[in-house]
C-alpha cells in the first residue's frame, strides 16, 4: 500500500508541478450548484489553491432563482429577460448562494493537512455590465452583457493565493444592476487575464456531436454546426 502511495505521487509530481503558478478559470453551471457532490467540487478547488493553482470561480443563480422566487422566466434568443421588479430579489438570492459556497470553502479548509493554511476567499465589482437593451423589439430590461472585465484588480487578488468568487450579476457605469449570463462572465475573465483553463461544471457531458458523443479534441480553424452545445462552443472558442 505504502508503494502505491509513493507510486501516485511520483506520477502526480510533475503534473502538480506543471500547473503551479497558472491561472484557472471555473464555471459552476446550475448542474454544479446543485448537485449532491458541491461539497466534493469545492473540497477539488481548494486542493488546486494549495498546489499553487490562481483560481478564479464563477458561479451561476439560474435554477436556484427560478426555485426560490417561482419566477416566469422569459427568453428570447436563448437569452433571459429580466425585469426590473426583479433584479434585487435576484441580487438577494445571488448573495445567498455565494454565503453558501463561503460556508462551504471555510468548513472544508479546516480539512487541509494540519489545518495550518487558511484560505482567503474574495469578492467584488470585478465585471462591469452593460444593458442588452432592445433587441428585434424585445427589451431586456435588468438582463445585461458584460461591458469590461478588471484584470489588473482580479491579478491583484490572485497574487495573494486568493480564490475568487464571482457572481453573474454586474453594475453598470451609471449604478444599474445586470443580472449576467455566467458562462459570458468565466469565458471573458479567461480572456482578459490569460487563463491556462477555461473548465465548465456543467449538467452536461461536454460538447456533444449530434449522435449524442463527447468531442474530446476540435479543430478551431473549422466551423462545428454540428455542435449541439452551440453558446459552449462559442464561449470555449472565444477563450481559446
Amino acid at each position: 500500500m505504502q508503494a502505491d502511495k509513493i507510486n501516485w505521487f511520483r506520477s502526480a509530481a510533475g503534473y502538480i508541478d506543471a500547473h503551479k503558478g497558472k491561472t484557472f478559470i471555473v464555471s459552476l453551471c446550475d448542474g454544479a450548484i446543485s448537485s449532491e457532490n458541491l461539497e466534493k467540487i469545492v473540497s477539488d478547488c481548494i486542493l488546486l489553491n494549495t498546489l499553487g493553482v490562481r483560481l478564479v470561480i464563477v458561479f451561476n443563480g439560474d435554477q436556484r432563482i427560478q426555485n426560490k422566487l417561482r419566477l416566469d422566466w422569459a427568453e428570447y434568443k436563448g437569452k433571459k429577460i429580466t425585469r426590473f421588479s426583479q433584479i434585487a430579489l435576484l441580487s438577494e438570492v445571488i448573495g445567498s448562494i455565494r454565503n453558501e459556497l463561503e460556508a462551504i470553502f471555510m468548513s472544508h479548509s479546516f480539512h487541509l493537512p494540519g489545518g495550518k493554511k487558511e484560505i482567503l476567499l474574495t469578492s467584488g465589482n470585478f465585471v462591469k455590465a452593460k444593458p442588452l437593451g432592445v433587441v428585434d423589439g424585445v427589451d431586456f430590461e435588468s438582463s445585461g452583457e458584460v461591458r469590461k472585465i478588471n484584470a489588473f484588480a482580479i491579478n491583484r487578488q490572485l497574487d495573494t493565493n486568493a480564490i475568487l468568487l464571482i457572481p453573474p450579476i454586474g453594475f453598470a457605469p451609471g449604478g444599474e444592476l445586470f443580472y449576467l449570463n455566467s458562462d459570458e462572465v468565466a469565458c471573458k475573465i479567461a480572456c482578459a487575464v490569460s487563463a491556462d483553463k477555461l473548465i465548465y461544471l456543467s449538467k452536461v457531458s461536454g460538447l456533444l456531436d449530434q449522435e449524442g458523443q463527447v468531442i474530446s479534441e476540435i479543430d478551431l480553424s473549422r466551423e462545428k454546426e454540428h455542435i449541439t452545445e452551440q453558446n459552449l462552443y462559442k464561449f470555449c472558442k472565444e477563450a481559446c
